[in-house]
């Protein structure tokens, strides 16, 4: 829905978007790669529409030609990534690049936004090959607040002698944002990740499990 209304904000409507160019494909969505992509063709130019001029403008796109659609983890698109949409002009990747999008997100996720990277690819005839040489568009930051209940449990948990614990999939500034306004996480607790845990022994976190509020 929020990844909807920010196209329709910008005069790109899913509707439209949908009959401009149709999905033929997609990877779904999976933990270790931490992206999805969607594959799309042109429709045909006979029953043009203004998104589709926009498409067209954008993508120099012609009926019959595919284009790919990549969103998810930031990290995840920049190691895939050997573009950048800079300007309205695609960019070569560098390293000063690389390191301006993943500060860029670090505050947003920091802010407590969940953050999913964008990234497309132009296809030919020849060359189909999914999430490969992609183009790094931008980031979108999605607000998802706990719910109001949420606080006032973890106040009554604390009082009961529970200390909840919080186990997500977002990365860790967002979860660290979140856990701390609602009271779970405090300055001197840590974080873990999930590639922390996969380096420790069952020894090394049971030394520190009593110091860990939050799994991201």
């Amino acid at each position: 829905t929020a990844l909807a209304i920010a196209g329709a904000r910008l005069g790109l409507y899913k509707f439209d978007l949908d009959n401009t160019l149709p999905r033929v494909d997609e990877l779904p969505f999976d933990s270790d790669r931490k992206r999805m992509t969607t594959v799309h063709q042109m429709a045909s130019s006979s029953d043009a529409t203004s998104t589709m001029e926009q498409i067209v403008r954008l993508f120099g796109m012609q009926e019959g030609e595919a284009i790919s659609f990549t969103k998810g983890a930031v990290d995840s698109l920049l190691g895939i990534s050997t573009h950048v949409w800079l300007n309205g002009t695609i960019t070569p990747m560098t390293p000063e690049l690389n390191q301006r999008i993943a500060e860029a997100n670090d505050n947003l996720a920091q802010n407590g936004l969940r953050v999913l990277g964008l990234a497309y690819r132009q296809h030919t005839a020849d060359d189909t090959a999914l999430e490969h040489n992609l183009t790094f568009v931008g980031m979108v930051g999605i607000i998802d607040p706990p719910r109001i209940e949420v606080k006032e449990a973890v106040r009554v948990a604390k009082e009961a002698g529970i200390r909840p614990v919080m186990i997500t999939g977002d990365h860790p500034l967002t979860a660290y944002a979140i856990a701390r306004d609602i009271g779970i996480v405090h300055e001197s607790d840590r974080i873990l990740t999930g590639h922390d845990l996969s380096q420790m022994s069952k020894e090394d976190l049971e030394a520190v499990v009593e110091d860990v509020s939050v799994y991201a």
